[in-house]
C-alpha cells in the first residue's frame, strides 16, 4: 500500500490528469494507492475534491 500524493496545477487547481496517471503508476508497480490520507493537504480539501479523488480513482 502506498500514499497517492495528489498535484495540483500552477493556478491552484488540481492536476487531475496528473493524479490519475500516479495512481495507475502506483497501481502497476503492485502497490494498492491509498488516497484522501494523511499527506499533509486532506484536512485542507472540501468534501466534494475528497469525494472526486475516491470517483477518480474508482474509475482508474
Amino acid at each position: 500500500m502506498s500514499a497517492v500524493l495528489l498535484p495540483f496545477e500552477e493556478s491552484g487547481g488540481v492536476d487531475w490528469r496528473g493524479f490519475r496517471a500516479h495512481v495507475e503508476r502506483t497501481a502497476a508497480a503492485g502497490l494498492t494507492p491509498a488516497v484522501n490520507m494523511d499527506t499533509g493537504y486532506v484536512p485542507l480539501l472540501d468534501e466534494a475534491t475528497r469525494q472526486r479523488i475516491l470517483a477518480e480513482t474508482r474509475n482508474i
